[in-house]
């Protein structure tokens, strides 16, 4: 009995869960589903993203109808003809802004691809005509001159066989060499005489048509014993003193695409970099960034989704802080960012201290902002909240101590300012923010920042809307003035109450009302 109720507990407990397509509970498949398209993408454009990471078995947008016009974007699925190739691409996009992609329902995979890659067609397309017999490719070191003889420069160059893409011809070249097996020399005379004027049989008369030269091996291959379906690819002269002959790869699609190719293709990106539009994600995200705290968070989650590249966000952050035309509001905002997102990330062992990050040049920018300011309420403001989040860094261990204290330093020990600002000098920021992000927006130009006033007093929030720097606020830590004032009991209010309290208990004929 307990052997039985053993093995049941152990189906139980094989028996979780499923993943649901998207997560890629299907391990066979090889559609990938892609939602949050542009409405303005097409199958082609599609076909041309995901097709450089494999061949392609289809491409499908699943178009609106009726009222679903009216959305901004569409759904579409993208099936590779192998899983290496399609967990591959997914890989590589799953943190795109632009799309959500993720796994879909397997699909039949057709017996050849849509769309091949450029550098996945060229193993199997024919060299280029060289005007030589079987199309012999000559080295490309070797020169030829009156001096060399013929015979040297055959025995320098090389055959490439390539298999018809054409299915029909594919068929007809077999059934040619079946029968001058069978037959003899003889055989392919009388086609030849026979089928003079049959263009579909001119791969016998022109030598140097990559069929031909197919032919002429497949004929050499099996009377060699070779299988019809496999075959030695060691290169090798089929006439003495001849060129060398490359036997021909077999497309097999399902495979997947080879690594070399994967690795040379000029869309490869170093996952440790942020891509251009992740780049001009995250400096728009910062651009637009206010003491609320929804912003702030947004954009700390946006740096802890492509933690591959943590450090090239962070190193955005500092470069934002680095422009004394920062208005202060955006600077402390930008600081508060930094913040959460380092102490967020300390799993991901970011070194903040190390020299790849210059925040020490932030703080000096801080320390002239400082100086800056004209008005006392404004900089005890600036002062506190820096000071603020510098003593939190000590305190939960994000940055060490010695580190902290030399920023505090370098931040309080301020000279006095040597010309005097226009209190619009800081309302606008510069382009943007800084040769840095001037570097990292590429040819992505964004727009000026909204004029903010540098007044840290003019944007304080009312004290009844007013969120605690670490601590969620009760309910009870504020109180409506209007509300008090409903509710407050004055004496003039306290004598009247009283008055009507008398008069309901004491009888008429004492308050004088007899007849």
């Amino acid at each position: 009995m307990l052997i039985i109720l053993g093995i049941f507990k152990e189906e139980f407990d094989l028996a979780t869960p499923a993943l649901g397509y998207f997560e890629g509970g299907d391990p066979h498949s090889t559609n990938l589903f892609v939602a949050n398209l542009n409405s303005k993408i097409t199958e082609s454009h599609l076909m041309m993203e995901f097709g450089a990471y494999g061949p392609l078995a289809s491409v499908k947008i699943m178009w609106p109808r009726g009222e679903e016009k009216q959305r901004n974007s569409n759904c579409g699925f993208v099936a590779f003809m192998s899983r290496k190739d399609a967990e591959r691409a997914l890989r590589e996009n799953k943190n795109r802004d632009d799309m959500r992609v993720g796994w879909g329902k397997s699909v039949e995979i057709p017996a050849h691809p849509i769309y091949i890659p450029s550098e996945l067609l060229k193993l199997y397309l024919p060299p280029p005509l060289s005007g030589l017999p079987f199309n012999a490719q000559p080295p490309e070191s070797y020169k030829t001159t009156d001096e060399q003889e013929f015979n040297e420069l055959l025995y320098n160059c090389v055959v490439k066989v390539t298999i018809p893409l054409n299915k029909k011809m594919l068929m007809l070249v077999h059934r040619m060499v079946e029968f001058v097996v069978k037959e003899g020399p003889m055989f392919e005379a009388f086609i030849m005489n026979r089928e003079m004027g049959n263009p579909e049989f001119n791969f016998l008369f022109d030598y140097q048509s990559p069929v031909h030269v197919y032919y002429r091996w497949k004929l050499f291959s099996i009377l060699n014993g070779d299988n019809k379906k496999n075959w030695p690819m060691n290169p090798f002269r089929m006439f003495k003193g001849g060129s060398i002959w490359l036997p021909p790869i077999e497309p097999n699609y399902t495979e997947g695409m080879p690594e070399q190719l994967i690795n040379g293709d000029e869309r490869a990106v170093d996952s440790t970099k942020l891509s251009e539009s992740q780049t001009s994600r995250l400096i728009n995200l910062i651009r637009n960034l206010s003491l609320n705290r929804s912003k702030i968070a947004e954009a700390m989650l946006f740096c802890l989704n492509h933690s591959l590249a943590l450090n090239d966000a962070i190193d955005i952050i500092i470069e934002s802080m680095k422009s004394l035309g920062t208005n202060p509001l955006k600077k402390i905002a930008r600081l508060y960012l930094l913040s959460d997102v380092l102490f967020n990330s300390r799993r991901f062992k970011v070194d903040i201290e190390s020299g790849d990050f210059d925040l020490m040049e932030a703080f000096k920018v801080f320390r002239e902002s400082l100086n800056r300011m004209k008005t006392v309420c404004d900089k005890d403001n600036f002062r506190t909240r820096v000071l603020r989040v510098l003593h939190q860094w000590d305190v939960c261990g994000t940055i060490s101590a010695g580190f902290v204290q030399k920023a505090v330093s370098l931040f309080l020990d301020s000279p006095e300012p040597t010309s005097n600002i226009d209190d619009d000098s800081s309302s606008i920021d510069e382009p943007l923010d800084g040769a840095s992000l001037i570097k990292r927006s590429l040819r992505n130009e964004i727009g000026p920042d909204v004029v903010i006033s540098s007044d840290l007093n003019e944007k304080r929030e009312p004290p009844k809307k007013q969120i605690s720097e670490y601590f969620v606020p009760s309910k009870w830590d504020t109180v409506d003035p209007e509300e008090v004032e409903a509710q407050a009991m004055s004496t003039h209010k306290m004598y009247y109450m009283e008055l009507e309290n008398q008069m309901k208990t004491t009888p008429v004929e004492e308050r004088g009302g007899g007849g």
